[in-house]
């Protein structure tokens, strides 16, 4: 009778989990679900900070080749929220091509959007200030390629604590797997 239960309950955990799985699976295919999923991928430690770099790169690449191209920087903008994969990401740059609209500079509008780290935003302005911008657009976007490669180029020793840690808890069960057992029979033998 008990295996019947227990085959019982492994089925029903089994099921929860698939069910489980398919309603978050759903649920990340609207476009709230999504937007809460990227904001999270944006606050991992070293992976958040890995999806911001590689984001910004291709948003500052494809704005440069836009307003390159006499695109105006509306238009630019509009255009590369939707380029960087990360739809928090592509939020933010949404309310600064508001911001310009609305007559701010494109420093400005970056600096208020909170997402855009201090030397992307001065460079900016430097860019606006000396009627270069696309040029220094492109300047950022190889800054963040660099970045991009120095976290990845060293993403293992950032990950090898997270390893040491998974390791000693998967000798910590086979320890436990081994001595358990032997202990609960010590117990009998004395008792």
């Amino acid at each position: 009778h008990s295996t019947v239960c227990s085959q019982r309950e492994i089925q029903i955990i089994i099921v929860s989990v698939i069910a489980a799985a398919f309603v978050i699976r759903r649920y990340l295919k609207t476009k709230r679900g999504k937007m809460v999923f990227d904001t999270v991928v944006l606050k991992l430690p070293v992976f958040g900070g890995l999806a911001t770099k590689l984001s910004l790169s291709r948003f500052f690449r494809m704005f440069s080749d836009l307003l390159e191209s006499g695109i105006p920087a509306s238009s630019a903008l509009e255009l590369t929220a939707d380029t960087t994969g990360n739809s928090a990401i592509s939020e933010q740059i949404s309310g600064v091509k508001r911001e310009v609209m609305e007559g701010s500079p494109i420093s400005l509008a970056m600096k208020k959007s909170g997402i855009f780290p201090p030397i992307s935003i001065h460079m900016t302005a430097l860019g606006e200030k000396s009627g270069n911008l696309s040029e220094m657009l492109g300047k950022i976007s190889v800054y963040f390629d660099e970045e991009t490669d120095y976290v990845v180029s060293n993403m293992m020793t950032l990950i090898e604590p997270m390893f040491i840690f998974i390791l000693a808890g998967f000798v910590l069960l086979l320890a436990l797997g081994i001595f358990m057992p032997s202990w609960n029979m010590m117990q009998l033998y004395f008792k």
